[in-house]
């Protein structure tokens, strides 16, 4: 199974945010990984949040999103979304959801005989959601109804799983950018003995890390400087 990744394009109307976010190219980026997805014949395309930011001036955060999501329908390629904690600045996961045609996490999908497990990671230590108050995107945690959701998960499948999030759960990744309580997850991830990929974004360097004899791969962030990033993963 071939699955096409992106993160982190931070689409909106800013030509610069920062040292090297070009995010005004985000689109055409998007879409530019789009066609090479279909060209290397993916089974998937999976994007591991922060889709948009909510820096930007002129359209709203729904015809930003609005964009690239005509853009991955026009594509034909089943797709699958982890929610990033700048998306929850701009809507709410309910709005963002219904725009992409996604489910609001925790939720799975079954494709080309993998269970994908897509989870949420955007609550503080309160496990009160991210949202358009201001909240401290380093402190980022996984409430335990999905660390339940995400354990009956691997035990009702009879299929190899794929663990998608957008907060790395990645040890061996910066700090700041991982879950908190990113070891409770690992551990069960461990545990099952089902899990062959954990695919996650946030850390817009990217990294890919073996722990526990499973891949954990943080895909690069599309906004970086004019070039794009993204990456087919073959599993």
């Amino acid at each position: 199974m071939k699955i096409g990744v992106f993160s982190d394009s931070h689409y909106c109307s800013a030509e610069r945010l920062g040292a090297n976010r070009r995010c005004s190219l985000s689109l055409d980026k998007t879409k530019q990984a789009l066609e090479d997805f279909k060209k290397q014949g993916v089974d998937v395309c999976v994007c591991l949040g922060d889709v948009i930011d909510h820096y930007h001036e002129g359209k709203s955060s729904k015809e930003l999103l609005g964009e690239v999501s005509q853009a991955v329908k026009n594509s034909g390629l089943p797709f699958l979304y982890a929610p990033g904690n700048h998306d929850y600045c701009c809507m709410s996961p309910e709005d963002i959801a219904g725009i992409l045609g996604v489910s609001v996490p925790p939720y799975s999908a079954e494709i080309c005989g993998c269970r994908f497990i897509v989870l949420d990671g955007n609550f503080d230590s309160n496990m009160v959601r991210f949202g358009s108050v201001p909240f401290d995107w380093k402190d980022s945690n996984l409430p335990k109804d999905q660390l339940d959701y995400l354990q009956k998960a691997l035990e009702d499948s009879r299929l190899p799983c794929i663990v998608m999030v957008h907060e790395p759960l990645d040890p061996f990744t910066d700090e700041a950018h991982c879950i908190n309580n990113a070891a409770d997850a690992r551990k069960i991830i461990s545990e099952s003995g089902k899990v062959a990929l954990v695919i996650q974004g946030h850390y817009h360097c990217g990294a890919d890390h073996i722990v526990d004899g499973i891949r954990y791969f943080t895909s690069d962030a599309m906004c970086n400087g004019e070039e794009n990033h993204y990456t087919v993963i073959e599993v």
